[in-house]
């Protein structure tokens, strides 16, 4: 999720009574919600890399108690180089782990993906329920917490009552998913060689989804819309046999950070004087309006030798490649 949202959701839980007779308890649950995201600093490497550590073992369960624990301390003698009233260590680690769990939770909840059981698995597991910015979720937690200091009396109460209604609007988005899931499988009975399909969220309409559909032979991006029960296909791109050129490409570095985090992978080789042009796109990321993609694009000569490699999340991608 977006790094407003995780500031917000540790925010409101400390509300809940976790800042009480904590020197800092707002500045621990901020700081806690939002450090699994430390990995970012990959991102100046290239996307690549970012790819590759994103979402990795930061924000892997196993790594939630000793980051908690690492920020606890810093905090503990923080305060206390503040001359602030002393208080145990343990106030400071159950306010970071409990602001910390929403982290993996809440990016769970999204389609972009996250591998929790690092470093046993390398396995990503979605949610496809929120949206990876959601405005509306936003607005309840940002409410809940001006709530909270409006009543003062019932700070604990109302802290309360805004995150039930948070997780009541992700249940609700939940059931519209499995809705929207459904709604798309009666379209696929005459779908041949189907092997994966799911309906992922936009970010502002929740009673319009994106359907992907993957068969052996194209990638394809449907609307489906739960009022009006229509499934409107967007856009396709047709999936090309196996070829050397793809198959040298996978085998570049970015190719195998592309094949680790693609979901939804389609390839299209350009033949091209000098040799070939691979795109590898991940349809999850496709935007045809704009005309780019999350790809990785790897040049090659005519004997299959790497001539340059790079990966975009904006890569421009022709309507029909």
């Amino acid at each position: 999720m977006f790094n407003s949202t995780h500031t917000l959701a540790g925010l409101a839980l400390a509300r809940v009574g976790l800042d009480r007779r904590t020197p800092y308890a707002l500045w621990t649950a901020a700081i806690a919600a939002n450090l699994p995201d430390i990995d970012i600093v990959y991102a100046f490497d290239s996307t690549a890399a970012y790819l590759q550590h994103h979402r990795g073992i930061t924000h892997a369960l196993v790594s939630l108690p000793v980051l908690s624990l690492a920020l606890a301390v810093a905090m503990y003698y923080f305060t206390r180089l503040r001359g602030k009233p002393r208080v145990p260590l343990v106030n400071y680690f159950v306010l970071a782990l409990a602001a910390m769990a929403t982290h993996p939770l809440l990016d769970l909840a999204n389609n972009y993906g996250i591998r929790l059981f690092l470093p046993f698995s390398q396995a990503w597991s979605y949610g496809d329920t929120l949206f990876i910015i959601d405005p509306y979720l936003d607005a309840i937690l940002f409410a809940t917490v001006i709530a909270t200091y409006l009543w003062r009396s019932r700070t604990m109460m109302t802290a309360i009552a805004g995150i039930s209604l948070a997780l009541a609007y992700i249940g609700v988005r939940f059931e519209l998913r499995n809705m929207a899931t459904a709604q798309l499988a009666t379209h696929l009975p005459s779908v041949s060689a189907l092997r994966q399909y799911a309906a992922l969220p936009q970010m502002m309409n929740p009673l319009v989804w994106t359907g992907m559909v993957e068969t052996e032979t194209a990638m394809s991006n449907f609307s489906i819309d739960l009022l009006s029960h229509e499934v409107s296909l967007e856009s396709s791109m047709s999936t090309p046999a196996p070829s050397a050129a793809v198959v040298a490409a996978r085998s570049t570095y970015t190719g195998r950070v592309f094949d680790g985090f693609a979901r939804f992978p389609v390839a299209v080789v350009e033949e091209q004087p000098e040799g070939f042009n691979v795109l590898l796109i991940d349809y999850r990321f496709y935007r045809r309006s704009i005309g780019t993609a999350l790809a990785a694009e790897i040049r090659l000569d005519r004997s299959l030798r790497v001539l340059s490699e790079s990966m975009s999340f904006t890569k421009p991608i022709s309507p029909n490649p």
